[in-house]
């Protein structure tokens, strides 16, 4: 190559040599930034994206772990499917198209997202159709998630034919720590600087830098004019973009409100607030659903009947939403103070511009204390007693909400209650039928209450209103009606005849008569029956047979599930065990399938258990993942600085640690659940512990594994791309598994212990592996 380059130039070999050098080193330092910018690009984007499905799919945690099974399984298919059809292209080529391509859906991937509710026709701050929502998602992540998943493959097999003089297997070690370093500082520059900043911008800010690495790419490598042309193109509709990012936003946003005007959008510490106009009236949603329209409904006014179980309600505490009037209806007894959690600060400023004066005065009455805390917390630390607690929230859709439907809420909201005190929740869930879904999702809150309070009341007609106290509640409907008249509540919906008809009606014996049937059924924080059944509730909406599918998956016994993957795992192990004489790699991808499912489903339980103890997880949520991201690029690192001295053991060793990971996280978990915890910057640290030492551990498998994969193959370089798609199949299989069935059907405690037979069955390949691997490195 170089006597050709003589002759055709008529350069020295000296200078060939230099030139040959020289574009070896600058090639060598791109492909480490291209590897880098792959980690930056996935964090930021996935976290922007799955900001944004908190916003169109209103926080509900399943869209969140759709939305990264989506990522992880399209990333996954571009690792080992895309590559297989793209691996004859010249890698310099392959890695340009990855950049350009990355470039081009950034630009897209928001845009398209907030159209949902304009393409799926759903009415903004409504629960969308589940079908056509996951469809929608999953197509829309595909594009960028595919040329990721594929630029890991291109740019190690770039590496590894540019400097050939390294080993493969270190190649890719190395690649993964720099794509690991781009994940922590993504992280960390989401975490502490971009958690106000602009979506739209943060992707066209990507999107430019992609395509200008790609440009480098193309001028550096001497490609044809019209490769040229294009990405010159693409940079100068990137900047376009950019420089108009603050139009194309705001018409981007406003396509999540149909028929609506948007006025005002911020993004705070726990969520998106948008204001929406409709001729003169403005109306309020929160993360995607509506708080307020500005007018009282008469859901508002059900806060009469427990108000009016209780003699003299004087202190009285409000949590959930009080923008919509709720807090006028309660003033009309004529309290001594109102407590009302609103842990949003930039929620209440941005009310008091929109909302209607008569809605402002309740809410900024002199009687009203607005307390800017998460309002689980700030019940464990009060010193304060209250006549009536009331929980005024939608239902338990999401984990965040379904930490105020638990036992363990109901029994600390009882502490602070005074003698005569009343606890009041209620579900939206309509009781002309009583199918069981409906009664699957009360009963498991009605027996959560049930465990907590001696004293519990049904009310169940267009919704269901729990109504608890430590004393007996068996007032009739006159004595009630007596205290409304004797108070002079006047409203428009709970009067006599509604009074007679709610506390009389025959649905409430035979609610009562359901839940003794199913005194099995709670709801605990480490075990969210009732998120669970509102997801099927929701899904009976739209598919009653698919509802009563879920509801057979709630019928399962945990050891059933044990007992059956203990069969299909010693099944694989036999089968598997022929080949293993022949080709000693096999078990390797399903061992590094175990680490990356485990990884995931330890994420999850992480942020789960966070989100008990802290609640909102809108900003918190970021910097859990760097922590597990710096766990990665650690353990991968050492690994590297060790792989030439690694042993096959190693992997056997490494599977032992994540066995011994797990029992000390159920550990943790019990201790956690099982004491009085409060929020601590101790407790805090823990959490974040536990996301970085599995991620260190996985981190140091991914290396060695790769080695010896690698090691007895032909034509390795090609083959890059396997154990990081492993990796990847098994992360997307915990995202939707546990966060969807195994947490809500079995619990925290019970999806930990499957982790650790995964891990057993993990540890029992790499003995073998380790046991059939020939003496040497």
């Amino acid at each position: 190559m170089m006597n050709n380059l003589c002759h055709k130039f008529y350069l020295p070999n000296y200078f060939v040599f230099r030139l040959f050098y020289y574009t070896i080193k600058i090639m060598k330092k791109t492909i480490i930034f291209s590897v880098f910018l792959l980690g930056l690009t996935s964090v930021i984007a996935q976290l922007t994206i799955i900001r944004e499905a908190t916003i169109n799919f209103y926080g509900n945690e399943f869209f969140i772990g759709w939305v990264i099974f989506s990522w992880l399984f399209w990333t996954g298919c571009g690792s080992l499917i895309l590559s297989r059809f793209l691996h004859s292209k010249n890698g310099v080529n392959l890695l340009i198209l990855c950049h350009l391509f990355i470039g081009i859906f950034l630009m897209l991937a928001l845009p398209l997202i907030r159209t949902n509710n304009q393409i799926l026709k759903n009415p903004a701050g409504q629960i969308a159709d589940l079908i056509p929502a996951l469809i929608y998602v999953f197509f829309v992540v595909a594009p960028l998630c595919l040329f990721l998943g594929l630029q890991f493959y291109s740019a190690t097999r770039l590496w590894n034919e540019f400097i050939g003089k390294e080993k493969t297997e270190k190649i890719i070690g190395k690649s993964y720590f720099w794509e690991t370093l781009g994940f922590v500082l993504g992280g960390l520059i989401f975490t502490y600087f971009l958690v106000f900043f602009n979506e739209l911008d943060l992707m066209l800010i990507l999107s430019w830098i992609n395509i200008i690495c790609g440009a480098f790419l193309v001028f550096n490598a001497r490609k044809k004019f019209i490769l040229k042309f294009i990405t010159i193109f693409l940079i100068f509709s990137a900047s376009v973009c950019l420089i108009a990012s603050g139009q194309i936003d705001k018409q981007t946003k406003s396509l999540r409100f149909p028929n609506q005007e948007l006025v005002e959008t911020k993004n705070s510490f726990y969520g998106n607030i948008a204001v929406t106009k409709i001729k003169n009236q403005y109306s309020l949603y929160e993360s995607g659903l509506l708080l307020s329209t500005g007018e009282e409904s008469p859901q508002t006014q059900l806060i009469h009947i427990p108000l009016l179980y209780h003699q003299n309600p004087k202190h009285i505490l409000l949590i959930g939403n009080g923008l919509n009037g709720t807090i006028n209806e309660i003033l009309k007894h004529d309290p001594e103070k109102i407590d009302y959690l609103e842990i949003d600060p930039m929620l209440i400023s941005i009310a008091e511009k929109y909302l209607p004066p008569e809605i402002k005065n309740g809410i900024f009455d002199r009687r009203v204390k607005i307390i800017n805390l998460d309002a689980r917390n700030f019940i464990k630390i009060t010193q304060e007693k209250f006549d009536i607690i009331a929980v005024i929230l939608p239902n338990p859709s999401t984990a965040l909400l379904n930490r105020f439907y638990t036992q363990d809420f109901f029994q600390l909201a009882k502490d602070k209650l005074n003698p005569q005190g009343i606890f009041t929740i209620s579900t939206s869930s309509m009781h002309n039928y009583l199918g069981p879904e409906t009664e699957n999702l009360d009963v498991s809150i009605f027996n959560a209450l049930k465990k907590s309070f001696p004293y519990v009341l049904s009310l169940p007609e267009e919704n269901n209103l729990f109504i608890a106290g430590k004393n007996d509640l068996k007032l009739d409907a006159q004595e009630i009606i007596a205290r409304l008249e004797q108070r002079k509540i006047e409203n428009t919906f709970v009067n006599q005849a509604y009074i007679l008809n709610r506390l009389n009606n025959d649905r409430v014996q035979k609610f009562i008569l359901a839940a003794e049937k199913k005194q099995h059924l709670n709801n605990r924080d480490q075990l969210p029956k009732s998120y669970y059944y509102n997801f099927v509730y929701w899904i009976s909406a739209f598919y009653p047979e698919w509802a009563k599918l879920f509801l057979i998956f709630a019928q399962i016994k945990f050891y059933w599930l044990i007992g059956l993957f203990i069969l299909i795992s010693t099944l694989i192990i036999v089968l598997l065990k022929k080949g293993q004489k022949e080709k000693n790699t096999i078990f390797l991808p399903l061992i590094m399938a175990c680490s990356g499912l485990s990884l995931m489903a330890a994420e999850i339980i992480i942020l789960l258990g966070f989100q008990v103890f802290y609640g909102n997880l809108y900003y918190k949520i970021a910097s859990i993942i760097t922590m597990l991201m710096a766990g990665l690029a650690i353990g991968s690192y050492f690994s590297i600085e060790k792989i030439d001295k690694a042993k096959a053991k190693n992997i056997t060793q490494i599977s032992a640690l994540i066995i011994l990971f797990f029992l000390a996280m159920l550990v943790g978990f019990y201790a956690l659940f099982n004491n009085s915890f409060r929020p601590s910057s101790f407790v805090e640290l823990i959490f974040n512990l536990g996301a970085m030492i599995i991620g260190l551990l996985v981190g140091w498998q991914f290396p060695l594994i790769n080695k010896f994969y690698l090691l007895n193959l032909k034509n390795a370089g090609k083959k890059t791309g396997i154990i990081y798609g492993a990796d990847l199949f098994g992360s997307c299989c915990g995202a939707f598994f546990f966060s969807v069935f195994l947490i809500p059907l079995f619990g925290i405690y019970a999806a930990i212990f499957l982790l650790i037979t995964l891990n057993v069955f993990a540890l029992t390949m790499a003995i073998l592996h380790s046991l059939h691997q020939k003496p040497g490195p």
